[in-house]
């Protein structure tokens, strides 16, 4: 298959599913052992490329609802996964310094979209590998901070042409703020952003998003 923008890639799914996989609602500090935690989050993804060769622009702008279950493995880790129609998100995130005052944590993800119709199908995987770390940390807020480095591969294919495909490095951060209203419930806004690589061409992925965690 030959080699396409990614960006193309980056905005059809973004307009077919409204979700790719940059949200990061929870933070280096893993829940407690045995809790289960429901999420409904809101937000919005946005995409800007502009082609290389041509000088020309694109973007896309959509809102989209993300629905989340994070549960606590042990006192160190916890497990989440998001979904967004076609869109798993699979995330590990392992604390390796759990302290009253800060955590920071390893948080290796993967994202997987699949969409087929009348004969078109585009498949998109995502694998990052966040480092998290609240810098902020009480009983009531946590205020979280990340870098995030990954690979992409997407793939358009046709039962009339030849299909396509790209992958390649991308890097990205987040930031976000967990408030603890009650012992049961708590909001998180957060900002997120993802950076293919220049051999991509110039490309900004964001998310603007607002947990309801239960």
């Amino acid at each position: 298959m030959k080699r396409i923008h990614i960006v193309f890639l980056c905005l059809l799914t973004i307009a077919l599913s409204g979700c790719i996989g940059v949200t990061t609602q929870h933070t280096a500090t893993p829940i407690p052992v045995g809790d289960v935690e429901i999420g409904v989050i809101a937000g919005a993804y946005g995409a800007t490329v502009t082609e290389e060769t041509t000088g020309e622009s694109a973007s896309a702008f959509v809102p989209n609802v993300e629905f989340a279950v994070r549960v606590g493995l042990t006192e160190n880790s916890d497990l989440g996964v998001k979904i967004t129609g076609p869109t798993v998100t699979l995330d590990y995130n392992h604390a390796v310094i759990n302290q009253e005052n800060f955590a920071l944590s390893l948080d290796p993800t993967l994202t997987i979209f699949y969409f087929s119709i009348d004969g078109e199908s585009f498949f998109w995987m995502h694998t990052m590998l966040p480092v998290l770390a609240d810098i902020v940390k009480t009983e009531r807020i946590k205020l979280m901070a990340g870098a995030k480095v990954g690979y992409i591969y997407a793939s358009v294919g046709s039962d009339d042409v030849e299909g396509a495909s790209s992958d390649g490095l991308t890097l990205g951060g987040t930031v976000g703020a967990k408030f603890n209203l009650t012992q049961s419930f708590a909001v998180m806004p957060a900002f997120d952003v993802l950076l293919p690589t220049e051999q991509f061409g110039d490309v900004i992925i964001y998310n603007i998003s607002l947990g309801f965690l239960f």
